[in-house]
């Protein structure tokens, strides 16, 4: 049993599937020495990193872990088989994957620092975006904060001109907006990157299709774009 929480296969619900980022870590990996990549091992039904320490959506059973019990409708010991954690080893992780963060940004100097926050989301309707059919029609979401971590308008610009050409529709902050700064004092820039996964995966079967080697393919190309 891995840390967290496991459960039965057959006992995973399509809440869990839409809000898994699946394939993420390896479809935005990059082989590239300049290129560094921190991701979060968990799901985020068990602790959100993306979440703020007082978040406001914690008032809605979304904040750093969900109040699962909320958002099945089957009783929670039949949806989860065993408890692994408690809430306090969820919140040691987050701060640990945080921390992590902070030391990367802190190691890469004073200058090209971007934080790329990456992401996939689902067009069925969930819990974190109960009228995500309406975005169907997006397929890349740029994110990004107002003040000092947001990239500048070029830059952005420049990315959506990238997956534009090469015949993604891109939006900015929709349907999920800002993204992830490290919690550090050292400056950086920060842009979220969110997939709809029509675009490299299955939702039904969970496989990947060809889109995934072409997106993959295509990030490579975004990354060198980026680095020089």
């Amino acid at each position: 049993m891995n840390m967290g929480w496991w459960v039965r296969k057959n006992a995973i619900t399509p809440l869990h599937q839409q809000l898994t980022d699946h394939y993420t870590d390896k479809l935005f990996s990059s082989l590239d020495p300049s290129i560094h990549q921190i991701s979060f091992q968990y799901s985020r039904l068990f602790c959100d990193v993306e979440r703020l320490l007082k978040d406001p959506l914690k008032k809605k059973g979304l904040g750093i872990c969900y109040d699962v019990e909320k958002f099945v409708t089957k009783a929670p010991h039949v949806w989860f088989d065993a408890w692994a954690m408690s809430k306090e080893q969820a919140m040691s992780l987050y701060h640990t994957h945080h921390e992590a963060l902070a030391q990367l940004i802190q190691r890469c100097g004073p200058y090209g620092k971007l934080l790329l926050d990456c992401h996939s989301f689902s067009e069925r309707d969930n819990i974190l975006c109960p009228n995500a059919h309406e975005y169907k029609d997006i397929d890349i979401c740029l994110g990004f904060n107002e003040g000092k971590s947001k990239p500048s308008d070029e830059t952005i610009e420049a990315i959506a001109d990238f997956f534009r050409q090469r015949g993604y529709r891109v939006a900015f902050n929709s349907p999920f907006s800002n993204s992830m700064v490290a919690l550090t004092h050292v400056h950086h820039y920060s842009l979220m990157i969110e997939v709809n996964k029509h675009c490299y995966m299955n939702e039904d079967t969970l496989e990947v299709t060809a889109g995934y080697y072409k997106l993959h393919s295509e990030l490579q190309d975004l990354y060198h774009l980026l680095s020089n």
